[in-house]
């Protein structure tokens, strides 16, 4: 420990922080109640050397503020260091600060070099919170909120409710469970002092994963207001957390979630549901499993929440609710900001659970920061949920010391400073690895010290967490460029082409023996000649054609998949014509090879005919036979090959989770059916390698038996590659949901 700071763990600060608030909150209102100077000395008793310096100084700031603006009793800083000579030597600038902005209200005109030659060791700072040209605002941790006018407890009755047990109690009201008589209904009654907009806040919002509000009353005798919800029964994410951190980390299941959601329910008299489908599943899962469950629902309330232009910016376990099925409920958009509310500013919010605040939230509290909270958006809200999904994940926070400065705006800065470092990550990586892959990938992004290292928003984040239970799905997306992978990424034509041409050259070796065995070899020398030139020409003109016709249809794909710019500067339409290209280019490398065999079977018995005149029926038969074997051998593999590897290596790099369409579950299915169609070729290639033999008398059994075989070898692979594509189709289409439109051109 220095004499400047304490390094605590997490819970000793908040604790800390928690009992600063309190001891605020009595110095004003002992200010309100008896209007003379409460001692300050008195409020910091008992307090740890850290605690003392910070609760001192926002004391001394809201003392000046009194006697200052209300009672004119003017004091200088000059007067406290001396009561407090532990604040002389290592003086907070923010105070010195707080003492001009005060002074300034208060009508006196400020003159900053007065300031410097007051304090001239810190004029250096000092000129930097002034600037050029001093705008002051206050740099008081908390301001005073108003204090409620009566004190309720369970058993009291206030306008239609009857107060049955306290739910929770925070800094800006107390939550009861309560009934509600007219309506013979429970419900969840927050009591706060008539002021802010929450209620007009989650009026806006209409989500099943955000607690509902039913309406609120104003008594403004008491000024007192009444908001009255929608009753979770299942307690919250904190009392689970509280019940999990007793078990070992490897026993933790979805079990324990229903335990603790049953024990809440049964303290507050209710009992869980029959049948629950919900409840069933949870029970079943592993604790990653509930995390993800868990978190894809928080981020989707909060995408419909910043959709609409509500901020939470208190995303913590307390104000997560849990119905009796296991269903979380956002609740407690206190601090909330809504930039549709007429009035409503972010600066009217400053709040929040310090533990779970992203690094800008920090810095937007730090009054020694120019940072404003109009700057912050939903994506400080998702690494307050990434923070929490941690938390749930391993029973600890990822930033479990926090070093208490002298100063509020000092402790700011140094837990900005540790949140920009990152959490370590490794002891993520073993508890997600079996059980929900990828988890630590997406929490490492949800607290990316930067926000456009984030997640863009709830939405995405929720597709991803989703994708850690469907582990199959989530390994097609996963990109891998290591190895031959990583050679087919950089040459992806020539690996289309190596696939297309093997195929084809095994189809044309057998062609060849089998024509020259069973025709070229009866005939005469000049037969022999033909045969070859008639191999020769189709050899360098058609199929060279051919391949040019592939080369110019696989080239956009190409490029795509090869050239990673111009990928990530497609839009949504073209990444679904990029996923289109992948799901037909192994189809039309079969239609191609199919189509020059088709040629080349007409192309050899033409032209030897036109050479050597008419010949008997068996050698057009024999011509017929082999190229349809060797059609069938170029449809069915080719098809095969190259969609197995295009699904697998290069769609993959045309998904945006959120721009999947139902266009895209359309083509997959076809791409399914179209699989079934290419197996039943590549069926027909034993069986008409049997055919050949069995009704052209064919002499070249050798040939034949091996191409037999080798056929029934290929259908059973061929089969467990349909297999195969339909489990990677099936495990792909879970990522789809919305349309994909072209975008309008404006002319």
């Amino acid at each position: 420990m220095s004499p400047a700071s304490d390094v605590l763990p997490i819970e000793e600060a908040s604790t800390m922080w928690r009992q600063l608030a309190q001891r605020v909150e009595r110095f004003v209102q002992e200010w309100e109640t008896t209007g003379t100077p409460p001692s300050i000395a008195e409020h910091l008793a008992g307090s740890t050397l850290a605690a003392r310096k910070m609760t001192a100084v926002e004391l001394i700031k809201i003392d000046l503020e009194y006697r200052w603006l209300q009672h004119k009793q003017p004091r200088l800083l000059e007067d406290y260091l001396r009561e407090f000579d532990f604040l002389a030597e290592d003086l907070p600038v923010d105070l010195i600060y707080e003492e001009c902005h005060i002074r300034r209200q208060a009508g006196e005109t400020f003159q900053p070099d007065d300031v410097y030659r007051r304090f001239p060791k810190y004029e250096k700072e000092l000129r930097r919170l002034f600037g050029a040209a001093p705008a002051l605002k206050t740099t008081t941790m908390m301001g005073r909120k108003p204090t409620l006018t009566a004190r309720l407890e369970p058993g009291q009755r206030v306008d239609d409710f009857e107060l049955v047990s306290k739910l929770g109690e925070g800094a800006f009201g107390t939550v009861f469970l309560a009934r509600q008589k007219s309506m013979q209904r429970l419900v969840a009654l927050k009591v706060t002092a008539d002021h802010g907009s929450e209620p007009q806040t989650l009026a806006q919002l209409d989500h099943e994963n955000i607690v509902r509000v039913y309406d609120q009353r104003q008594l403004l005798d008491r000024g007192l207001r009444l908001m009255y919800m929608q009753f979770a029964a299942g307690g919250t994410l904190e009392s689970v957390l509280e019940q999990i951190r007793t078990k070992p980390l490897a026993e933790r299941c979805g079990r324990d979630l229903i335990c603790a959601i049953d024990a809440a329910s049964a303290g507050r008299g209710e009992a869980p549901p029959a049948d629950s489908a919900v409840r069933t599943r949870l029970e079943t899962m592993s604790w990653p499993e509930v995390v993800c469950y868990l978190g894809s629902r928080l981020a989707r309330a909060l995408d419909y929440a910043h959709q609409i232009g509500v901020l939470h910016r208190d995303v913590k376990p307390a104000n997560v609710l849990l119905t009796t099925e296991g269903v979380p409920k956002l609740a407690d958009f206190n601090i909330s900001f809504s930039s549709k509310l007429e009035g409503a500013t972010p600066a009217a919010y400053f709040g929040g659970s310090l533990a779970y605040m992203s690094p800008e939230q920090l810095e937007a509290c730090n009054p020694g920061h120019d940072r404003t909270p109009e700057q912050l958006d939903g994506r400080s809200d998702l690494y307050s949920l990434g923070v929490l999904l941690w938390e749930l994940l391993t029973g600890l926070k990822p930033f479990e010391d926090e070093k208490v400065e002298r100063s509020w705006s000092l402790t700011l800065a140094q837990m900005t400073d540790r949140r920009r470092r990152g959490p370590a990550w490794r002891q993520l990586e073993t508890i997600t690895h079996e059980q929900a892959p990828g988890l630590d990938r997406v929490l490492a992004t949800c607290l990316a010290s930067e926000t456009d290292g984030r997640f863009a928003s709830g939405n995405e984040l929720a597709r991803h967490l989703e994708l850690c239970l469907l582990p199959r799905t989530q390994q097609l997306l996963t990109v891998r460029r290591d190895g031959w992978r990583g050679l087919i990424l950089r040459y992806p034509i020539a690996a289309v082409v190596v696939l297309t041409v093997l195929p084809n050259a095994i189809a044309g070796a057998f062609n060849y023996i089998y024509n020259k065995a069973e025709i070229v070899d009866k005939l005469g020398l000049d037969a022999k000649l033909v045969f070859e030139q008639t191999q020769l020409l189709i050899n360098l003109v058609v199929f060279p054609i051919g391949a040019l016709i592939g080369f110019y249809r696989t080239l956009p794909l190409g490029r795509a998949v090869s050239d990673e710019p111009l990928r990530n500067a497609m839009d949504d339409f073209q990444l679904a014509e990029m996923r289109r290209e992948c799901l037909v280019t192994g189809r039309d490398a079969a239609v191609v090879g199919l189509s020059l065999w088709g040629i080349a079977g007409i192309a050899y018995p033409l032209m030897m005919h036109m050479r050597l005149g008419e010949a008997v029926m068996s050698t057009y038969l024999h011509f017929l036979a082999s190229m349809l074997l060797c059609g069938l051998v170029a449809a069915a593999y080719p098809f095969m090959l190259i969609t197995l590897m295009c699904m697998r290596r290069f769609y993959p790099l045309f998904v945006k989770l959120d721009s999947m369409g139902r266009t895209d579950r359309a083509q997959l299915e076809t791409l399914k059916r179209l699989g079934w169609t290419f197996l039943g070729l590549a069926a027909l290639v034993p069986l008409t390698a049997v055919a050949i033999l069995a009704s052209i008398g064919s002499q070249a059994q050798y040939a034949l038996t091996v191409s037999g075989l080798g056929g029934i070898i290929g259908f059973a692979a061929a089969f467990a590659a349909q297999r195969t594509l339909i489990a990677d189709i099936d495990a792909l289409a879970m990522t789809t949901h919305t349309e994909i439109r072209r975008p309008s051109t404006v002319g």
